[in-house]
Order: C-alpha cells, then structure tokens, then sequence
C-alpha cells in the first residue's frame, strides 16, 4: 500500500514541490529518478535473496524506502530532493522483488492469485484516495509532511512483517555475477537517458535518444534470461508477453487525461476520473483471476483478456470522434483495463509457479525489470511520437501514442503461444 501511495499519490504533489524548491525544468527527472535506480536494486535482489534470505533485504529496502522519503522531506533544494528519490528508489525496487518472493515462499499455487488481486487492490485504493489524501495534507499542512508520514508507517508494516521473514532462509548456492551491477547501471542510466530524450526538450536530444537506446539494448538482454525478445517457449515467453501488454496499457493511460483535456475540454477532476475508472476495473479483472470456478483455464483466460485490454484500447480512438459520448470511451478504457488486470497477474502468477524455492528472487527479479524496461522504451518512444506531431496535429499525436500501445498488446498474442502454462 506503501509503495502505491508512492508511485501515485505524492505524483499530486510532485507540480507544488517542484514550484516550492524552484526546480520545475527538473519535474521530469523526478519520476525517471527512481525508476532510473530501481533498476539496479532489481538486479540485485533476486539473487541477494535467493542466497541469503528476505529478512535482510526487507529491512534495508524499509530502510532505503522510508530515508529516502523522509530526505525528500526535508529537502531545502531540487538537488537534495532528487537524491531522496534516488535512495526511495533504490529502496522500492528491492521491496517490489520481495513480496513477489514472500507470496512464492509462503502461499501455495492456489492461493497465488488471490494474494495478486490483494496487491492490486493496494493500487486501487491509492487511486482512489491517495491524490485527495496527499492533496489535503499538502493543502492543510504543506507538501513536506506527505513524506515524512511515510516512513512511520512503513516502521509499522515492517514490524508486522518480521516474524514471518525471518524463516524465510536463502536457499541458492548459484555463484554470483559479478557483472550484473555493471550491467544494471548502464541499464539505469540508459532508462534515464531515455526519460530525458524522449520529449525531445534537451540539447542534442536524437543523440541522447540514440545512446540511450544502445546502452540498453547492450545491457538489457544480459539480465534478462536468454531469449526473452526472441520468445524463447517457457520463462523467456512469459516475461516478454508481460512485458509487451503492460507497457502498451500504461503508454495509453499516461496520455488519456490529457487527451481528455484536449479533444473533449473535461475539467482536471472529470478527466482524473479515467485513472480512476482504470484502477477500478484493474483491479476487477484481478478478482476474477483469484476466482478459480470463473476462470481456471488460465490460456483461456489471457486469451480473454488479451482480447479485452486490446478491444478496449482500439475503442477509445472515438474520442477523437466528437460526436460520440464521452462515457463509451470511458467504457472502452474500463474493458482494456479489465482484460489487462486479468492478463497481467495471471503471467505474475505463472512465473512464480515455474519458480522453485531457489530461483523465485531470480525470477522476480526477471519480472520487475523486464516491466521498467519496456514501460520506459515506450514511454520513451510515444514521448517522441507526441512531441514531433503535436505542432502539426495533436489528433494525430494522440492517435500515434494510441496505435502505439494497440501494437503492443496485438504483439503479445505471439509469445503467448509460447507459454509453458501449468
């Protein structure tokens, strides 16, 4: 829930912040910050806890995590506060990997499915009330205090959680690449560099983009199993499907309230409500996962909701449309979201069941990265799309990002053929 408040409701907070500390030409860096440096916690948590056990990485992500926003907290400048977001960063990426391995360690395969829905239910609810929550603070009490409550109750979660973790021993005599930090970090800076890039605002911004783009097409695969952008049957499949549906659905739902904004001059709260009416049904398609007398067939269930998220998306081109209601496009965009929430945990809930005791960190590990790097190649790529057709068309911006993400989940249908699925 901790994470969620974080990656949604201190966004609400993020244009007083920048316009408090004087950094609002650092906004963007902000939000690629932390991305940037969850990538090299990533590729290290897996292994770190498949060799030696949760408890110590919870505790130092805890740690990490709540520094970090405590240090954004008390930030006098932008550049102290981006080093907050740094460490938060760095802190959530290795709390991301280990609740994927404490719901493989200790809850069978049945009950997987329910536990991603109640992940994801953590989303929901930091979708519904964490702007107005964060909003309201800020307002009554000023912006700094939406962080520094955090890490209280990130003390308090963690206490609830040690008892458990401490069982939970390393189980992986598999040595260590030494090569991975290396790799990460060019992997990082890469996903940094494309964030910067990608709206195309900075000096020598195709250089930067074209750098970008090397630096992680050459560290990338390497933390990736091999063949995972081949479709390799299996693991590999797996985790590019997942990769290829997610990042599709999130390029759409950056834009939407823009778009909202733009073509059909909604007010801020009117056009916030396509974000929440996404989590919503997100978090519906995640409940009927966990409901195995619905939905037990689980190819048939991601060829559903494939179906839906791509059916879905295709249908909010209407809103380009000016005479058809604003409430079928939101419709449209409430059935992709459903076919994504039943899509994506249903991959989250294969991987772990492919996972044995000793390779569940690694193969979390896969998962979280491969997501932050195909969201952050396509959030990069439709920033370039947008920027370069906005002073021409902004129709023709939005319909460009659109048949991006449509791409995208179309693909997916080839690795899901692949799938080893039990």
């Amino acid at each position: 829930m901790l994470i969620a408040f974080g990656l949604i409701a201190i966004a609400a907070v993020m244009p007083v912040v920048a316009a408090d500390l004087g950094g609002m030409r650092w906004y963007a860096l902000a939000f690629a910050t932390p991305m940037a440096v969850s990538v090299l916690a990533l590729a290290l948590a897996g292994p770190w806890m498949d060799r030696r056990g949760v408890f110590v990485p919870v505790l130092v992500g805890a740690v990490l995590f709540a520094g970090g926003l405590a240090l954004c907290g008390v930030a006098p400048g932008m550049a102290v506060f981006l080093a907050g977001r740094a460490v938060y960063g760095f802190g959530a990426g290795l709390l991301q990997v280990a609740m994927f391995v404490i719901v493989a360690r200790c809850y069978p395969p049945p009950l997987r499915p329910a536990m991603f829905a109640l992940y994801t239910s953590t989303f929901m609810t930091a979708a519904l009330a964490g702007p107005a929550v964060a909003g309201a603070i800020a307002e009554h009490f000023g912006w700094r205090w939406v962080f520094l409550l955090v890490p209280v109750l990130a003390a308090v979660a963690v206490a609830l959680l040690v008892p458990a973790l401490r069982s939970l021993d390393g189980r992986s005599s598999a040595p260590f690449d030494r090569a991975v930090p290396t790799r990460a970090a060019v992997a990082g800076l890469g996903i940094l560099a494309l964030s910067a890039a990608g709206p195309r605002t900075v000096p020598g911004w195709p250089v930067l983009l074209a750098a970008a783009v090397l630096a992680v097409i050459a560290a990338v695969p390497r933390l990736l199993p091999a063949g995972t952008w081949r479709f390799r049957p299996g693991l590999p499949a797996t985790l590019a499907m997942r990769g290829l549906a997610g990042a599709g659905f999130l390029s759409i739902e950056q834009y939407m309230p823009l778009a909202l904004t733009e073509f059909r001059h909604c007010p801020p709260t009117l056009a916030g409500t396509a974000l929440t009416v996404s989590s919503v049904m997100w978090f519906v398609g995640a409940w009927l996962c966990a409901r195995p007398r619905l939905f037990n067939d689980i190819p048939a269930r991601l060829r559903i909701g494939l179906t839906l998220g791509t059916a879905g998306l295709a249908s909010v081109l209407l809103l380009l449309v000016d005479g058809v209601p604003l409430w079928l496009v939101l419709n449209g965009l409430g059935i992709g979201a459903l076919g994504l929430g039943m899509t994506l945990p249903t991959l989250a809930v294969t991987i772990l069941n492919h996972s044995a005791a000793d390779t569940a960190g690694a193969n979390s590990t896969y998962t979280h990265l491969n997501d932050a790097v195909s969201q952050a190649v396509t959030l990069a790529v439709g920033g370039v799309a947008w920027s370069a057709l906005l002073p021409v068309s902004p129709a023709a911006a939005f319909a460009a990002v659109l048949g991006l993400s449509l791409l995208l989940c179309a693909a997916a249908v080839v690795p899901m053929r692949r799938l080893a699925v039990r």
